[in-house]
Parts: structure tokens; sequence; C-alpha cells
């Protein structure tokens, strides 16, 4: 991992838990004004959000493509391919290559 994307999600990960401690005093450990209800308060919504946010910045790569998408993005490539090599190879090979692949 990369030093830098390393030190972003370790700050990211600091706020992330320093909003979750907040969270938990006030609406688990009652360390709120008696007057304050959760629902409709935006404290539980601004939870979701960052808890989202910092499973995007987790995900993170330097490079945004991964294995199944560099598969998904060869076989799209060269699936036209594909009617060419079935046109230009005579039936006989094609059959005996095929046979062979599945020997």
């Amino acid at each position: 991992m990369h030093s830098k994307s390393r030190g972003r999600r370790l700050d990211y990960g600091a706020l992330v838990t320093e909003h979750d401690q907040l969270f938990a005093a006030k609406w688990i450990h009652g360390q709120r004004s008696p007057d304050d209800t959760i629902l409709g308060n935006p404290d539980a919504s601004s939870l979701a959000d960052l808890g989202a946010s910092f499973a995007v910045v987790r995900q993170m790569r330097i490079v945004p493509i991964d294995r199944p998408a560099l598969i998904t993005l060869a076989v799209a490539a060269g699936l036209p391919l594909v009617p060419v090599l079935l046109f230009v190879t005579p039936a006989n090979e094609l059959v005996g290559d095929v046979l062979k692949m599945l020997a």
C-alpha cells in the first residue's frame, strides 16, 4: 500500500472513530439532553453517511481497475474476433484444438 494513501486512510479512520465514539456517548450511553430524540435527528444519518464514505475510502486503489474488471474488458475486446477466427481457421483444426482443450 502506498504510504500517502495509507496516511489518508489512517486520518479518515481516526475521524470516523472519533465520530463513532461521540455518537455512542450521546445515544448509547445517554449523554444527551432529555429533549433529544433519535427519530428525525441528523446524528444517525451522519453516522451512516460517514460509514459509507469510509467504506469507499478503504476500497480505493492506486490503479482503479481490479482483476475481474480487467478480465471482463479483455473478453469484451476479444469477443468480436471470434467470428474472424472461426472464418479463417479450418474446421478440422478448430475441432482438434477444442478436443485438446477438453482433454
